[in-house]
């Protein structure tokens, strides 16, 4: 259950960093690609604590 819960959680914290870099402007994929890795990657490392 708790790794379902990981899983929602990166994806969440994905989408947002793709609303953010879609409300910024960044349309180009490598930027939107970017931001949604670092996003997944905070979400990674939140969900460790």
């Amino acid at each position: 259950m708790k790794k379902l819960f990981n899983v929602a959680w990166v994806a969440v914290s994905g989408g947002i960093g793709f609303i953010i870099a879609a409300s910024l402007g960044l349309n180009d994929p490598t930027t939107t690609g970017l931001i949604m890795a670092l996003g997944a990657a905070v979400g990674l490392i939140l969900v460790d604590y």
